[in-house]
């Protein structure tokens, strides 16, 4: 056989085995950066889970507990697009804990979400409360005052009662600005708390390893 019939079968095997390198290499890179976002979220999570907890104990009694409007722990959630490269990675166990872990903190995200909705719901009453108050004393001055000549002491009367009513509904703003529902605050209570109980420093070890972290 000519040196050609060797050739071109040895050049097919290079370039398949080169192809395969190459793709295996994507692979690997693929899943250490999948490793690597996978981290970041963890971290994230538990920096803004140690806040939020701390800002519902110091918030006092279960009545006057308050959510942070800003305060959410998995902003970014990659488990769902990256789970599927760390089959072999996690027992059945750890896969079911960081799970868990990011199906938790996705239900406390969701309860922030509900609880900050409760602000423009309140400033809109308050609108709404200020306006039907003011309208309803002029309106009644007018029916019961037809003929008052502007600036007349019944005018003043009145409009001083509108400011009165005014400054009333301002002065109880407070307390309907501050209201959060007690729902989503009791439910984020509960994840926070099933949250802390979740131990992923296994999982932690193993993407560092992945992504060539040192620990």
């Amino acid at each position: 056989m000519a040196i050609h019939d060797y050739l071109e079968p040895a050049v097919t095997l290079i370039v398949g085995f080169i192809a395969f390198w190459l793709y295996q290499k994507q692979k690997r890179d693929s899943k250490k950066d999948a490793a690597n976002i996978l981290l970041l979220e963890i971290q994230n999570a538990k920096r803004q889970l140690a806040v939020a907890t701390k800002q519902l104990k110091d918030a006092g009694t279960d009545e006057t507990k308050m959510l942070a409007e800003d305060t959410f722990l998995m902003p970014n959630e990659s488990w769902s697009k990256y789970k599927y490269l760390f089959v072999r990675d996690f027992d059945r166990d750890e896969w079911d804990s960081l799970s868990s872990f990011y199906s938790r903190c996705a239900i406390f995200d969701d309860a922030v979400i509900h609880n900050n909705k409760a602000f423009p719901q309140n400033a809109e009453q308050i609108r709404e409360a200020m306006s039907q108050a003011v309208t309803k004393i002029l309106t009644e001055f007018t029916i019961n005052n037809p003929t008052a000549k502007s600036g007349s002491k019944p005018e003043i009367n009145a409009i001083n009662a509108a400011s009165k009513a005014h400054d009333l509904i301002l002065a109880q703003a407070g307390a309907l600005f501050s209201y959060s529902p007690r729902k989503p605050i009791l439910d984020a209570q509960d994840q926070l708390t099933s949250i802390s109980s979740i131990n992923l420093e296994q999982h932690i070890l193993k993407l560092k390893k992945i992504a060539h972290i040192s620990s």
